[in-house]
């Protein structure tokens, strides 16, 4: 029995000259503040991540949108449509600048008067004004048109070509 005691003493001294503080750290730093910029920074790149994917996803779908309908037989129709008409708007346009009221063997052809100057506007801030010079010297007595571009939004943008009208004669 005193061996029991003695063991048991010897064992209770023991505990409490090895006893140890135990303390509860949390790892994650939203609780610990550990680490805390560092997490989110993170959340904030993966939320970013997200909306661009998103935004790419969306920008995608309507681009295919756009391409389906682009691809219509209306579409198609519409598109051939409107070149013809720009087609014969610029033929009718070059042969009121280019018009010398002659037929191909070169007589008069009754009734047509050809208009020697003229404008017309591309959009709100570009305007065109052409004039005829009959018996250019600078083109060997040859007939010529002037075109002055001018755009009103940017100076740079104006130019003037001279173009003279015999070289288009078949």
């Amino acid at each position: 029995m005193k061996k029991i005691i003695i063991t048991s003493t010897i064992c209770m001294v023991l505990a409490n000259s090895a006893w140890a503080e135990l303390v509860q750290q949390f790892k994650d730093p939203t609780f610990s503040g550990n680490g805390w910029a560092t997490q989110v920074l993170t959340l904030q790149q993966m939320e970013m991540n997200n909306k661009a994917a998103n935004a790419s996803a969306e920008a995608a779908k309507q681009a295919a949108a756009q391409a389906a309908a682009a691809q219509t037989p209306i579409a198609k129709f519409m598109s051939l449509f409107s070149s013809q008409v720009y087609s014969q708007l610029a033929t009718q346009l070059s042969n009121n600048l280019f018009s010398t009221c002659k037929d191909s063997s070169g007589a008069a052809i009754p009734g047509c008067n050809p208009a020697t100057s003229g404008t017309f506007n591309v959009d709100s801030t570009t305007t065109v004004n052409w004039f005829k010079t009959v018996n250019d010297p600078a083109y060997n007595g040859q007939s010529s048109v002037t075109l002055k571009v001018t755009n009103t939004a940017d100076a740079s943008q104006n130019t003037t070509l001279t173009v003279p009208i015999a070289s288009f004669a078949f």
